[in-house]
């Protein structure tokens, strides 16, 4: 419960993330967690995943979104 880890990535403006610059800003999770692995790997994955790629974003407003930051919640994506 609460773990929650918090990713930046780049967007391109055809809405594809920059593989390379996917990483994780913030977590609650310390590394000697045995979920902490599991957990970051499936966030910074998520932005990759065929089924959700291009994102679907605005293009008239790619200032804004360029620079993404998403906040992974655990607890809500498991349903606690």
């Amino acid at each position: 419960r609460g773990m929650v880890v918090k990713i930046a990535a780049k967007i391109k403006p055809d809405g594809r993330v920059l593989q390379n610059s996917i990483r994780i800003i913030d977590t609650n999770i310390v590394k000697t967690n045995s979920f902490y692995g599991p957990i970051t790997e499936s966030a910074m994955r998520t932005l990759m995943n065929p089924l959700c790629t291009p994102l679907k974003l605005p293009e008239d407003k790619y200032d804004l979104w360029k620079k993404l930051t998403i906040t992974f919640d655990h607890s809500i994506m498991k349903g606690y």
